[in-house]
């Protein structure tokens, strides 16, 4: 009985073994392809949505489903979205460490200073 029990255990062991083995290749490689696609499709997305964010807020507004309060907190808050935004997708997105967080600091000491 703890015969066939610790060679059951074994077979186990080495099938979870191999399984992981052959399948980290796989899994690897598709999440390097899903990095590639995103590294492309999450700016674009991003850019749309700061496009928008103008023509979508007056809209809004024009349909008084926004405040006049809310859509000038709207309208002022976005340059200073579009310019974080960018500036964190360039340190993550991309993965440009030093030229996002350099870029990062001149914008944030520009801005105290101002």
């Amino acid at each position: 009985m703890l015969a066939s029990l610790l060679g059951c255990l074994v077979i186990v062991a080495l099938i979870l073994v191999w399984a992981e083995n052959t399948s980290t290749d796989h899994v690897l490689s598709r999440a390097e392809h899903f990095s590639d696609i995103m590294r492309v499709i999450r700016p674009a997305i991003l850019f749309i949505v700061l496009l928008l964010w103008r023509p979508v807020a007056d809209w809004l507004h024009s349909r008084s489903l926004l405040t006049d309060r809310t859509h000038e907190r709207a309208l002022l808050i976005w340059p200073r979205l579009s310019v974080w935004t960018l500036l964190i997708e360039v340190t993550l997105g991309q993965g440009y460490l030093l030229i996002g967080l350099a870029a990062t600091a001149v914008y944030w000491t520009l801005w105290r200073l101002r």
